[in-house]
C-alpha cells in the first residue's frame, strides 16, 4: 500500500484541469489559454480568474484487503468582479466562479482525472462553499468540494 495519495491526486487534478478546454477557456488570459491560471501555489500578481489546487486531507481506506485512500482536495476558484454597483454583492457576483466550478466538477467527476499509482474508484461531490473576501477588490472565492476514492495499483 502506498503511504499517501495526496500529492499524486493534487498533480492529477492540476493536469486534468489544464488539459480541459472547458476549464481553460473560462480562465484564458493572453497567449497561454488559461494554463497558468491553474496553480498549486499563488504567485504575486496572479491575474483573475484563477484556480488553486491544494493538498486537502487524506485518510486510509482498506477494502477487501486492497489498499486505498480517500482524498478531499482543496480547490479554490478566485474571481474578481470589477463592477462597482451594489448588484455585485449578491449571487450575481459569483456567476463566473460558479461557472468555472461547474466545469471543474465535470472534469473531476468524469473520466479526466488520472492519479499516478492509483485507480480512481469513485468521486463524490460535497456541498460547495463560497465567500466574498473583505477587501475593496471585490474578490469572490468558490470552493467546490470533492471526495475522491482511490485504490492502490498492484
Amino acid at each position: 500500500m502506498s503511504a499517501t495519495a495526496s500529492w499524486a491526486t493534487q498533480v492529477g487534478i492540476v493536469a486534468a484541469l489544464r488539459a480541459a478546454s472547458a476549464v481553460t477557456s473560462l480562465l484564458a488570459q493572453g497567449s497561454d489559454a488559461g494554463q497558468s491560471s491553474i496553480v498549486d501555489e499563488v504567485i504575486e500578481g496572479q491575474l483573475y480568474p484563477y484556480i488553486v489546487v491544494g493538498e486537502g486531507s487524506e485518510e486510509e481506506e482498506l477494502t477487501f484487503g486492497q489498499g486505498g485512500h480517500v482524498v478531499r482536495p482543496e480547490i479554490f476558484i478566485y474571481t474578481q468582479d470589477g463592477s462597482s454597483t451594489s448588484a455585485t454583492t449578491g449571487a450575481a457576483g459569483y456567476k463566473q466562479g460558479l461557472a468555472i466550478a461547474d466545469a471543474v466538477a465535470t472534469v473531476i467527476e468524469g473520466d479526466g482525472l488520472t492519479v499516478s499509482g492509483h485507480d480512481v474508484t469513485m468521486v463524490l461531490q460535497e456541498p460547495w462553499t463560497k465567500e466574498r473576501l473583505d477587501d475593496p477588490a471585490n474578490v469572490r472565492v468558490v470552493m467546490p468540494k470533492f471526495e475522491i476514492h482511490l485504490e492502490d495499483q498492484s
